[in-house]
């Protein structure tokens, strides 16, 4: 077990965000980046999950959008079904 292996993780989504690729799974409670292409994987403090998500998830899947909105559509555990958008501050603004 190598120290910055992707963790196995059930559910697994990947994302290409801010030229890294983002991983969602699990728990959910933990998102992993890769700076190398998936070579290896590391927690970054400017991804977390929504202060009000609900980890009670049966799936998440997540997807980018043009304006660099990271979005999670949610299938909980008692059949509903969230839906979240974020993204990084620095990547909302953008110079003419």
């Amino acid at each position: 077990e190598e120290e910055f292996d992707l963790p196995v993780l059930s559910n697994l989504s990947l994302v290409y965000y801010d030229k890294s690729i983002l991983a969602f799974g699990g728990d959910y409670k933990t998102i992993y980046q890769s700076r190398d292409n998936g070579i290896t994987w590391k927690t970054n403090k400017a991804y977390v999950m929504p202060k009000d998500f609900d980890y009670q998830v049966e799936s998440v899947k997540a997807a980018v959008d043009e304006e660099d909105y990271i979005w999670l559509y949610c299938k909980l555990i008692n059949r509903d079904k969230q839906v979240w958008r974020g993204r990084l501050n620095r990547l909302g603004w953008f110079y003419q």
